[in-house]
């Protein structure tokens, strides 16, 4: 097996199994830097890959350097982008823009993302990458006596350390757009609104502990979380002006808590005395 690797990253493509006897060309994008890029295969390289002199090796150090190097650009036209996006919205902004607003050619922008639909993806995998909903530990944690510190635990969203202006950035044009946007759409539903399934989780699992009454709608307070994450979103993008490098999410906490607060204080579990003394 014969490991075929990008010839600008240097970091592996594809596998081939038998080349074939004539030489031959393949196009790809590469996954790893997004470039396009051609590959030489056929039986008269494969002596080259198997024998290829280590001195003609590139270093792999100097690998690292520009992969780093064309990852910080492509991070670079993602923000700007994520300006744009904001200022004209998603629809309405061109490549040329976006070009402009960095700074670059618009052929040099299309060397790291082919349209904004790829540094829309960019953005998005992001925000997926960058936040989460869930602590898997803290819901094994819930036990009879769990309270809303603990639930906040399984729940607490945060926003990247240092990153909260691009973070709100995202979910600006992710509310600018999901209305008419069906890509943005199905991203919301994915990274969003699935919290209520989660929340039902974690409000069954409160129940089999003892921590919640079983007479507790279950339905209705997974979707009235749901329901509070959106209107914050909402009406942060609407308000939050300069106030970007301020915010770190303690909005959308209080909300939860009160909310919890609410439901242990209506379904939470009274504890009868045993001490008849």
């Amino acid at each position: 097996m014969n490991k075929m690797k990008c010839p600008i990253c240097n970091r592996r493509i594809f596998d081939v199994s038998n080349f074939p006897e004539s030489k031959i060309e393949i196009a790809i994008k590469c996954q790893h830097c997004g470039r396009l890029v051609t590959i030489n295969c056929g039986k008269s390289i494969e002596s080259e890959i198997s024998e290829e002199p280590i001195h003609k090796q590139v270093p792999q150090d100097l690998v690292l350097n520009t992969s780093s190097k064309a990852a910080d650009l492509k991070e670079k036209i993602a923000r700007i982008a994520v300006d744009v996006f904001m200022k004209n919205g998603f629809s309405e902004t061109s490549m040329q823009e976006i070009a402009d607003a960095v700074g670059m050619e618009k052929s040099s922008v299309h060397r790291h993302f082919d349209s904004k639909s790829d540094i829309l993806d960019y953005i998005l995998e992001f925000y997926s990458k960058e936040t989460t909903w869930v602590s898997a530990a803290a819901f094994e944690g819930l036990t009879k006596d769990s309270g809303t510190d603990d639930v906040i635990a399984c729940m607490y969203l945060y926003f990247p350390k240092n990153k909260e202006r691009y973070y709100i950035k995202t979910l600006h044009v992710l509310v600018q757009e999901h209305y008419r946007n069906s890509d943005i759409r199905e991203f919301v539903a994915r990274t969003i609104l699935w919290q209520e399934t989660y929340v039902a989780e974690v409000l069954k699992r409160l129940i089999s502990v003892g921590a919640l009454n079983k007479s507790i709608d279950i339905d209705f307070w997974a979707k009235l979380h749901v329901s509070i994450t959106v209107i914050f979103v909402e009406r942060l993008v609407i308000g939050i002006g300069e106030m970007y490098p301020q915010f770190e999410g303690k909005g959308m906490e209080a909300m939860l808590r009160t909310m919890y607060d609410l439901v242990f204080k209506l379904h939470g579990k009274k504890e009868v005395s045993n001490d008849y003394s």
